[in-house]
């Protein structure tokens, strides 16, 4: 009788790394592909392809189905994505990436991969959390719930809406760390939230945004639906800085209104390893923004060990007290530029430019 030799695992497992070895190929190889239903292989050369309602509803509905799987490794996480053509979404219902099929928010549904517009536009991009009930699922209401070191460009966002009694309110992102965001532009947009609220993004932690464009667009905090009432700006509503945060030539020409910490761009500067700043540089800032206190044309408040450096940009903004205070309210710590500088540092280049600061 013919005797067989028997295999180990380990001994299984040696030969198939070896294998990998000797083939040359990668640990990255190894792991799983991207399964989107859509055109393209999810890389930077061959993007996954969206050209459509039904390929964008494709892309939300699968990283629904990956969050409600809980599955925040898989590759479609870091994918990328290129519009084809103008999408728009007037009346259709989507579920916003970073939430589950029950619209419900999870942790750690982070994209870090690149949104690519191919110069084309989503109109009428819609999100309302305006009937959710738990806390929780209230804040991140945004296209992504978090960008973390992706890349958005080359995009359009026209007449879009966002909506929450939550914080991390925007269209784009509830939170940005260390988002590349290039060539964006969000016109008409009419975006409602409790606290922590922006047209870009809600909370930043650093990245590098160069020519983003908010036009013709309203900021509200505290729809009569919250009570911390703070941190509105025309571009996002805080700033938490692990790193810095570069604004190249931004256009801003929005209404922002609030009552604490509120500025035409930024509500709330914190530098949280005292080390990081805000660098706003050329570019034109148009603005009016309603507040009660610490409220700016470009910023609210600026913390203590925290810098704000601008240089080159011009301004053309109105300081006035909210609309929801008393006829005869003034506001307190309020300015053309900046409400309130908490210890931190303000550094105005030369070239800035204030055209007017009428401060009602």
């Amino acid at each position: 009788m013919r005797a067989f030799a028997t295999t180990s695992p380990l001994q299984h497992v040696a030969r198939w790394a070896l294998a990998a070895l000797l083939l040359g190929v990668s640990g990255a190889a190894l792991a799983q592909a991207c399964s989107m239903p859509l055109p393209g292989e999810g890389s930077d050369d061959a993007p996954f392809e969206i050209g459509d309602v039904t390929a964008f509803t494709s892309m939300t509905d699968r990283f629904a189905e990956l969050t409600n799987a809980l599955s925040f490794t898989d590759a479609c996480w870091s994918a990328s994505f290129v519009l084809t053509d103008d999408v728009d979404l007037k009346g259709v219902d989507f579920v916003p990436v970073g939430r589950d099929g029950n619209r419900s928010r999870v942790n750690r549904a982070t994209f870090n991969g690149t949104f690519d517009g191919g110069g084309h536009a989503i109109h009428h991009l819609r999100m309302d959390g305006d009937g959710i009930d738990s806390g929780k699922d209230r804040s991140g209401m945004a296209l992504f719930q978090e960008l973390a070191g992706a890349t958005v460009r080359d995009v359009t966002f026209a007449s879009p809406f966002a909506r929450s009694p939550g914080y991390d309110v925007a269209v784009l992102a509830g939170a940005a760390a260390d988002a590349t965001i290039r060539d964006v532009t969000i016109s008409g947009a009419d975006v409602r939230g409790g606290a922590v609220v922006g047209v870009v993004a809600g909370r930043v932690t650093g990245g590098t945004w160069t020519n983003v464009s908010v036009l013709g667009s309203n900021v509200r905090v505290n729809d009569n639906m919250y009570t911390n009432r703070w941190r509105g700006g025309g571009l996002a509503g805080l700033l938490l800085l692990t790193s810095d945060l570069v604004v190249r030539d931004p256009d801003v020409d929005v209404s922002v209104d609030g009552l604490f910490q509120t500025g035409g761009a930024f509500g709330n500067v914190v530098a949280k390893d005292d080390t990081s700043s805000l660098i706003v540089t050329g570019g034109q800032v148009t603005t009016v923004v309603h507040g009660e206190s610490e409220t700016g044309g470009l910023v609210g408040t600026v913390k203590p060990d925290t810098t704000v450096a601008i240089e080159g940009t011009r301004f053309d903004v109105e300081v006035r007290p909210s609309p929801r205070l008393p006829g005869n309210a003034t506001i307190t710590h309020g300015g053309g530029i900046v409400g309130n500088v908490q210890g931190g540092a303000l550094r105005i280049d030369e070239s800035t430019v204030v055209a007017d600061a009428d401060l009602g």
